[in-house]
């Protein structure tokens, strides 16, 4: 059983990602355009899709406005070379414009038919890439990871396409940076201000616990009993994130958690039902390691640790045995975001406890260890 389950979330948690097909459409914004409109930069890139050598028409609802080559990407950013330019005064930064996947145009020895190739003199066509971006929505919003990615881009001359052809010049830094808020149409500021602010996260939890148990009742001569135990219960936790960090720091977030869990049983030694329940307050970290921690439509995986105190009631009748303990976690996770900051989530970890009790009506003081896998799923909101 557990088998299964594992491997259903390691299926959820693998990804791919693939390029686009032709037909295939886009929405995105122009963040800069070269002064004779030959080169536009774009806030679509590898993990939209888009690969060095895509064609497409570059088009608005009254029509083409323009077509096009990737001469260079970087995971959330593509220069394109226009190599038909239709509507130049449709061409601007800022602009939302779409752009549908296209074969190469078909070259044509007819000279009538032919598209007039304007070079440009070398050094006198730019467009600014740098670390500010043109757009003033996104100016300032920019982090390590967007640094290092225009970086890459600057890197090397932008080759200009001829006759639908290009000889793109690629130098990409990788790295760990996925798309984020600024290369979305969905989001509010088209940038990672929306994110930025909100570095606060609530988490309703739900969990699934199946686990070994052991109990020494403390009465000398008596065997220790094992058994198994499957609980569900219900929790809450707050996780703080640091957003504006570009050090090692940006990757982890911290949180405490407060869970609950209550069962009612019976037994046919006993008339009376058995009420048991247990409180958890604990705290923990959790290092992101699957892209970017600001991440939206995009799964996000982590590693999650944590420790933490637990208060717990049995109730047989009018026997009450009251006891305390400590327990810890370790699992791994993913998680996945909507433009909005609205959010699911879900853990397997590794869950072990401990919890010295004693009966009201006796002095003798048992301990009870308990330890196996946990199933969490979650719903957020950052904030």
């Amino acid at each position: 059983m557990y088998g299964k389950l594992f491997l259903s979330f390691i299926l959820f948690f693998a990804s791919s990602a693939f390029a686009l097909e032709i037909d295939e459409k886009l929405t995105t914004r122009i963040l800069s355009v070269s002064s004779t409109k030959k080169t536009v930069l774009l806030n679509r890139g590898l993990e939209d899709g888009l690969v060095v050598g895509d064609h497409a028409k570059f088009f608005l609802t009254t029509g083409v406005i323009a077509r096009g080559v990737v001469s260079k990407a970087s995971p959330t950013r593509s220069i394109w070379s226009i190599y038909r330019l239709i509507k130049a005064d449709s061409v601007n930064v800022d602009k939302v414009v779409n752009i549908k996947i296209s074969s190469p145009l078909k070259l044509t020895e007819d000279a009538s038919k032919s598209l007039v190739y304007e070079p440009v003199p070398s050094g006198t066509d730019s467009i600014s890439i740098s670390r500010g971006d043109t757009s003033s929505r996104q100016r300032g919003m920019q982090t390590s990871s967007d640094q290092d990615e225009i970086d890459s881009l600057n890197d090397g001359p932008i080759v200009e396409s001829k006759r639908g052809t290009s000889r793109p010049q690629v130098n990409l830094k990788r790295g760990g940076y996925i798309r984020n808020m600024d290369s979305q149409d969905t989001s509010y500021a088209q940038g990672r201000g929306v994110f930025d602010n909100k570095s606060w996260e609530f988490i309703a939890r739900f969990q699934y616990h199946s686990l070994s148990t052991s109990v020494d009742d403390g009465i000398e001569g008596n065997e220790v009993t094992t058994g198994k135990e499957t609980t569900m219960g219900i929790g809450g936790s707050l996780e703080k994130y640091f957003p504006h960090r570009k050090d090692w720091l940006r990757k982890f977030s911290f949180f405490g958690t407060l869970d609950y869990s209550s069962t009612t049983s019976s037994s046919d030694a006993s008339t009376n039902d058995i009420k048991t329940s247990q409180t958890n307050i604990g705290i923990g970290t959790n290092w992101h390691f699957y892209n970017d921690i600001l991440s939206f439509e995009r799964v996000i995986g982590f590693v999650s640790g944590s420790l933490g105190l637990i208060n717990s009631s049995t109730t047989v009748g009018d026997a009450e045995t009251k006891g305390s303990g400590t327990f810890f976690s370790l699992g791994i996770g993913a998680k996945y975001y909507t433009a909005s900051g609205f959010g699911v989530r879900g853990m397997l970890d590794f869950y072990s406890q401990g919890i010295k009790s004693s009966v009201s009506t006796s002095d003798v003081e048992s301990v009870t260890t308990k330890s196996g896998p946990r199933l969490i799923v979650g719903m957020s909101y950052l904030f």
